[in-house]
């Protein structure tokens, strides 16, 4: 039951690329039966539903009513949600201190619905994406390219620090990594740092140019892994850097999903993953 809670949720996530053609979006549909399987589960209790409720509101407002204030509300309440810091929810385990490799540190892979419901919102309610298949076959070379150098670029810089080491691999759980790492990770964080902070710093100071926002974009990024230590917060804000670019560059979430979702890939498919242990 946690399991198809999970799968709704990523089927609500790649329905807000589908077009609406009924009176309430397919994205909608999904989501409420996703939060009502997870409730059901005990994936998801009573008391996350104020946290989502909130955003949901914040969300609807900033369109109609509170054009200035409402988006930055509403970005609180998602990063509250992202951070796990809302009560209510209960990660889906998918793989516990998995080794990858020799001296590699323990890796653990968990499906947040906190972090993938605030994702959905932002995605819907503030990020602009793509108008048609003409608009992807315009830009999808160049944007392939950019997505080869950033990844190997940045994760040679990793390398070189001693950060990882190559060692490529497809454990028995990489389809199900894959899956989550696009939709409840890298999307998650593109429509927050890209979606909607850097593009309504795009917006508050277009005669500025594109690298204020980029800039404070990519250094709330890099923050957002401290946590990690500082060399880990610094290859983040390498990597940022380039989500950031490829946003500016085409001014659609999905430049920056995709770019981020190749870095990401090539890391955990061909070098050590999520870091050396030493």
């Amino acid at each position: 039951m946690r399991e198809i809670s999970v799968l709704l949720l990523g089927a609500a996530i790649l329905a807000t690329w589908w077009p609406a053609s009924t009176r309430i979006a397919p994205w909608a549909i999904l989501f409420a039966l996703a939060l009502g399987s997870a409730l059901a589960s005990g994936l998801v209790t009573a008391a996350a539903l104020p946290g989502m409720a909130l955003l949901l509101v914040a969300c609807m407002a900033s369109m109609r009513h509170f054009p200035k204030a409402g988006p930055w509300v509403a970005g609180t309440l998602a990063l509250i949600l992202a951070l796990h810091a809302w009560p209510g929810f209960h990660p889906l385990s998918i793989v516990d201190n998995a080794v990858l490799g020799a001296e590699t540190a323990p890796f653990t892979l968990r499906a947040n619905f906190d972090k993938a419901a605030a994702g959905l919102l932002l995605l819907v309610f503030f990020s602009q994406r793509v108008n048609s298949m003409a608009e992807i076959r315009q830009n999808g070379r160049l944007l392939l390219t950019f997505s080869v150098f950033s990844a190997f670029s940045t994760i040679g810089l990793a390398w070189l620090a001693g950060f990882v080491r190559p060692d490529p691999k497809w454990p028995a759980f990489a389809p199900h990594f894959l899956a989550i790492n696009l939709l409840f990770t890298c999307i998650a964080e593109e429509c927050f740092f890209r979606g909607l902070i850097q593009e309504k710093l795009h917006q508050r100071y277009r005669e500025r140019g594109k690298m204020l926002p980029v800039a404070i974009s990519t250094a709330l990024f890099g923050a957002a892994h401290l946590a990690g230590g500082m060399l880990y917060a610094g290859l983040a804000a390498v990597a940022g850097l380039a989500y950031a670019c490829a946003y500016a560059r085409f001014r659609r979430i999905e430049a920056a999903i995709f770019v981020h979702f190749v870095v990401n890939s090539t890391h955990f498919i061909g070098f050590s993953y999520p870091y050396l242990g030493h």
